[in-house]
């Protein structure tokens, strides 16, 4: 959708005229105020938006008006659903231990998390009276971006940890078991390495390619991106493995295909739009950062229920049985039922 309205966009109008806030608007209004051939000259397209008391086509100047409200009715409703959606993030991670007590309690009155939504709206008018709107809008793009980055670096970490438990549950010697084990955690911590090599570099030649004319540092670090790409993919047993996957325990249809190509490329994709912001952008992610990895160290990893009932399991390798123990609780409370399932032969 977004890539339809742009070719729109950049058809309606000369490109120097489309502006960066308000694309378009500024669309709508140089075709309401100049006709195509004052469009084609830039003085006179100049002299006509300065002068536009009489418009050459009225129709698209409503639309404009139409559209500027619109915007601003969207945002409205974002800034609120946004709003909505936080006390109750703070609720969920209060409840698993990552967020303080405070937020995981509920009003009896409303039924809702009052002090939640209290902390929401002094934060959000706080930033909305001193934050600069520009400065905020990019803070939220690089804060999705990383996100969307942190998700695809996941998805491959998670896909060794299939493959392991696969393998683990198929040995039958303790011999066997115990190099899986060992063979896993090599493969972990070699591809979460390869990985932060690969996205660092994708970064760095992002940032140099935005703020520097220098083109041999962007083709070293494409280079060494490459080479980190290619060993993650020629990982030993990694995706080739026959596994049976935590989405076919679960009975979820979907899996990602082309797994690590697919993430590899959603993590080169977001770090090259990530490099392309302002570095004052990135002062305020690094605080943002900072601020949420000391309260995480300071509090949540020491609090976190899920890390607290994993640890009953430290004996056997992450992500497997207690994995399988994590599924059949979860179908118990799901269901209401009272399996005999245990945790071994899950």
């Amino acid at each position: 959708i977004y890539v339809s309205v742009a070719l729109a966009v950049v058809g309606m109008a000369p490109f120097r005229y489309l502006g960066e806030t308000i694309p378009i608007v500024n669309a709508l209004m140089v075709n309401a105020c100049c006709s195509h051939l004052q469009q084609v000259e830039a003085e006179d397209t100049e002299v006509c938006m300065k002068e536009c008391q009489i418009f050459e086509k009225p129709a698209l100047a409503v639309v404009g008006h139409i559209v500027s409200g619109g915007a601003m009715f969207g945002l409205m409703a974002a800034c609120f659903t946004s709003l909505m959606g936080q006390p109750r993030i703070f609720y969920r991670m209060a409840k698993d231990g990552l967020w303080f007590p405070l937020f995981a309690k509920v009003n009896p009155e409303t039924q809702t998390m009052s002090e939640g939504i209290w902390v929401t709206g002094i934060a959000a008018s706080f930033l909305a009276c001193f934050i600069p709107l520009e400065a905020l809008a990019n803070l939220i793009s690089l804060g999705t971006l990383a996100v969307f980055t942190f998700v695809d670096a996941g998805v491959i970490l998670l896909r060794l940890g299939n493959v392991a438990e696969s393998s683990f549950e198929a040995a039958q010697q303790p011999q066997e078991k115990e190099r899986e084990r060992t063979l896993f955690h090599q493969n972990y911590e070699r591809v979460a390495m390869l990985l932060l090599f690969y996205t660092g570099s994708l970064l760095a030649a992002s940032l140099i390619m935005a703020n520097s004319y220098l083109k041999w540092p962007i083709f070293l670090l494409v280079m060494i991106a490459t080479i980190c790409g290619m060993m993650i993919v020629y990982t030993p047993v990694s995706w080739t493995t026959k596994y049976q996957s935590i989405a076919t325990h679960d009975h979820r249809p979907f899996e990602c295909p082309l797994l690590p190509i697919v993430p590899l490329a959603g993590v080169g994709t977001n770090a090259f739009m990530m490099g392309s912001l302002p570095l004052s952008s990135w002062f305020l992610c690094l605080v943002w950062l900072a601020c949420g990895l000391t309260v995480y160290f300071a509090y949540g990893i020491h609090h976190s229920e899920l890390g607290l009932r994993a640890s009953q399991y430290s004996d056997t390798v992450p992500l497997m049985d207690y994995s399988a123990t994590s599924r059949t609780s979860t179908a118990k409370s799901s269901y209401g039922g009272t399996s005999e399932t245990t945790p071994e032969k899950a």
